[in-house]
């Protein structure tokens, strides 16, 4: 009988020294889990935000395309107020890069730049005078964590995470802008 007592304790130690070193594994995952969903969360909200004010940009008919500080500005603000209050106002960077045209954007010539190649340059200003604007738009997100456990596992201390956008049917042209 005391060989059978004797097993069953020593048992029990095994179990409870077992649950001890994986309870902390089973912790880190699920606080990874509650980051990754998150993470997740956030993502599709800015990209949510951001294409409500994009659309919102397509119907304003007073903003100047080639005005790109303040086309950054209405996005950002029109990105704050349709994120439900996910995303803050230091948390958003918008640039804004405007091409007079088609051609000029597949050229790489930002409005104000000039083109430095002889001939050609004279028929390109032609055709992108006649052409609709089109506009370059990068938003870069950045949020902190919201455990401590990316920091304790070697991560930055926020995630970073940058949308791309392409505008080329604004629907009036350069002239009009």
């Amino acid at each position: 009988m005391r060989h059978g007592r004797y097993s069953r304790h020593r048992q029990q130690g095994v179990a409870a020294v077992e649950t001890v070193l994986v309870m902390p594994v089973l912790l880190a995952g699920v606080m990874m889990l509650f980051e990754v969903a998150r993470l997740v969360l956030v993502l599709i909200i800015g990209n949510l935000a951001l294409e409500a004010a994009l659309d919102a940009l397509r119907l304003d008919g007073e903003l100047l395309f080639t005005d790109t500080g303040s086309v950054a500005e209405k996005t950002r603000d029109r990105m704050l107020s349709a994120a439900y209050g996910y995303l803050a106002a230091d948390e958003i960077e918008v640039r804004v890069v405007s091409y007079p045209s088609l051609a000029a954007f597949g050229n790489g010539l930002a409005s104000g730049e000039e083109e430095a190649s002889g001939e050609d340059g004279d028929e390109d200003d032609s055709t992108a005078a006649k052409g609709y604007p089109i506009l370059e738009v990068e938003v870069d997100l950045t949020q902190p964590w919201i455990t401590a456990l990316p920091a304790l596992l070697g991560f930055d201390a926020s995630f970073t995470h940058t949308y791309r956008q392409i505008l080329g049917t604004l629907y009036r042209p350069a002239e009009a802008s």
